[in-house]
This record gives C-alpha cells, sequence and structure tokens, in this order.
C-alpha cells in the first residue's frame, strides 16, 4: 500500500497562498532545511506533485515547473 500525503491550503485568492508556498517548499526539499523528518518529507511531496492548480484573476506567471493557473 502506498502512503498518502494531503495538504489543502485555501484562501480567497489563490495567488497569496502560492507566493507562500513557493519557492519554500523546494527550497526545503532540495536543502532538506526542515526540522523534522515530518517536514522535509512533505516538502519531498511537494515539488513532486505532477499539478498544482492555481485560481487567480492577479497571478501573471507561475515559479512552479507543474503549475496551472486558472
Amino acid at each position: 500500500m502506498r502512503k498518502l500525503i494531503f495538504g489543502i491550503n485555501l484562501t480567497i485568492d489563490g495567488r497569496k497562498t502560492y507566493e507562500l508556498m513557493v519557492p519554500y517548499w523546494p527550497n526545503v526539499a532540495k536543502d532538506q532545511i526542515g526540522n523534522t523528518k515530518a517536514v522535509n518529507d512533505f516538502a519531498q511531496a511537494f515539488t513532486s506533485v505532477e499539478n498544482i492548480v492555481v485560481c487567480s484573476h492577479t497571478l501573471n506567471r507561475n515559479e512552479g515547473m507543474h503549475t496551472q493557473i486558472i
């Protein structure tokens, strides 16, 4: 059985959440600088996700490789 990692962050404008998440989690994943193994594991999961959907009227460009702006 595979491990399931689930995280959800929601704001009225997904741009704000997205700008907080990226580049923070990719940096943690790259350097393994989290305080705990769970934090580092979440960072790895965050960067390996196939698609991040951001709903925003104000975001003009994406920072992540797997980001879709709608």
